[in-house]
């Protein structure tokens, strides 16, 4: 004899009951499924902003870099395929490829001189960046048609 059987409330926990136009529907009262919903709601806000903070958002938006990268003058982003170097002291110049040789390519040559962020990204560093294809970021003005690298970062993919 099964007791919960014989009262027509089987597998109920606290809190439900069964509706009376059908008894095999579960409701739950409506201050657990706020409870619920708030929790529910809760978790998918914290899942997203671990998600924007974890992630780096800001090339999406358009935004270069953090505090410390310069506010203005033009940059391109991609990848060395090319670097002249007398040794791993004496960076010359690199190219940049940008896109792909599905979309078209574009190639970009740049001048090393003087870079304001040197002991960050070594231009040595670039030789690194050609062997492994990690795109960079570069900074730079431009001077009767030469590119000059004023500022080199890691972009990331």
């Amino acid at each position: 004899m099964l007791i919960g059987f014989e009262t027509g409330r089987a597998g109920l926990r606290a809190g439900q009951h069964r509706h009376r136009d059908d008894r095999r529907r579960l409701t739950v009262d409506r201050a657990k499924r706020n409870v619920f919903a708030l929790v529910l709601v809760l978790v998918i806000a914290v899942t997203g902003g671990a998600a924007l903070v974890l992630s780096d958002i800001r090339p999406a938006l358009g935004d270069p870099g953090g505090p410390d990268v310069p506010d203005s003058g033009p940059f391109i982003r991609g990848v060395v395929v090319e670097v002249d170097a007398r040794s791993l002291a004496d960076v010359r110049s690199f190219t940049l490829r940008l896109g792909d040789k599905t979309f078209g390519e574009q190639f970009f040559d740049f001048q090393v001189g003087e870079l304001e962020n040197a002991s960050e990204f070594p231009p040595a560093h670039l030789l690194e960046h050609q062997a492994t294809a990690e795109p960079v970021r570069v900074f730079y003005r431009e001077e009767d048609g030469v590119r000059y690298a004023t500022r080199i970062e890691d972009a990331g993919n």
